[in-house]
């Protein structure tokens, strides 16, 4: 279960387990969700689940899943790479527009 998995992680050294909450990191907000399933309409969203099967970059927001990163956790410079990439390439390319 959740609290369960939770105590685990801070026991070695985590700073924090969160569930379906906002985040505010690199001066924006993100909603933090585990499955893509679940993300916040109308903003960026830091999600996983869906491991290799949806890529990182959707519309809606980014896979940080540990998976599509050689089991390494993302910081927040992996973040702030990735929201770059998403605004000055992703946003324009037509390709990768949802209809």
């Amino acid at each position: 279960d959740f609290n369960s998995f939770k105590s685990y992680c801070l026991s070695i050294g985590f700073k924090d387990v969160l569930e379906n909450t906002f985040i505010r990191m690199l001066d924006r907000e993100f909603y933090l969700t585990h499955k893509a399933k679940d993300c916040n309409k109308g903003m960026l969203n830091l999600f996983g689940h869906s491991h290799r099967a949806c890529g990182i970059y959707k519309s809606f927001g980014f896979n940080v899943g540990c998976d599509l990163s050689h089991f390494r956790l993302l910081s927040e410079n992996d973040i702030n790479s990735y929201l770059y990439m998403k605004e000055k390439y992703w946003d324009e390319d037509e390709n990768l527009k949802l209809m």
